[in-house]
């Protein structure tokens, strides 16, 4: 399952810019200058612009493109040089934790094209911060209401664009995975926002929930940096 932004918060605002690593923009009031990013990261965030609002048919769309959050973002990792991990042959059951692949072509075992860690957010965590060494949970914010949150929080807790925020829902699930994109003007107020396959906002969503699901205690989130080849 994924999280639903309702759309309210996006800006499309003509003088609204992102800044995103590589490319310098001042916002006012002034940000500091976009870190460089490594060539991987920049091409997994390239993909992710490139993307979230439309679906590369070289994978499949999974739930119509409304329960594909985990799937696109594992796009984006591969376009960044994470290498596929294991296959549909030695994975039979579909669910070993340090496997993780998508099979494109060749010889593909019945039923299983991809692993779980591929397309679900839970698995997809637990592999990227317990079992691949690929990434780690810098931070972690509760999200009990949307009142309050801090729209920089994923930045201040040290994310990259390229790095990923997972949303964990009001019955203590991982359900949803975002990809962060840098930041953007939203109402005067510099904001870090996401790209994502899910309803409503899939480029320059501001990055905090919307709904109930994710906005009743325990949901929070969890913001993962990751280590892409060649940093």
């Amino acid at each position: 399952e994924c999280i639903s932004f309702d759309g309210e918060h996006e800006s499309h605002a003509s003088g609204d810019r992102t800044q995103l690593v590589g490319n310098e923009i001042k916002l006012n009031p002034p940000q500091p200058p976009a870190p460089q990013l490594s060539p991987s990261r920049q091409a997994a965030l390239e993909y992710s612009e490139k993307w979230a609002e439309g679906f590369n048919p070289d994978y499949e769309s999974l739930g119509g493109g409304d329960l594909d959050c985990t799937n696109f973002a594992s796009q984006v990792m591969r376009a960044g040089g994470f290498g596929d991990v294991g296959n549909g042959i030695d994975d039979w059951r579909r669910g070993d934790s340090d496997d993780w692949y998508y099979q494109n072509d060749g010889l593909i075992f019945p039923h299983n094209t991809s692993s779980t860690t591929w397309t679900l957010a839970k698995e997809s965590h637990n592999f990227v911060t317990q079992h691949s060494g690929r990434g780690e949970i810098v931070g972690v914010v509760p999200t009990p209401s949307r009142d309050g949150l801090d729209p920089l929080a994923p930045s201040r807790a040290g994310l990259l664009p390229g790095d990923l925020n997972y949303y964990k829902d009001a019955d203590g699930n991982i359900n949803h995975v975002a990809v962060y994109a840098g930041q953007t003007m939203m109402n005067g107020v510099p904001t870090d926002v996401i790209n994502q396959h899910s309803g409503g906002v899939k480029l320059h969503g501001d990055w905090m929930p919307d709904s109930a699901e994710y906005t009743q205690a325990p949901a929070q989130v969890e913001f993962v940096h990751l280590r892409y080849p060649g940093e």
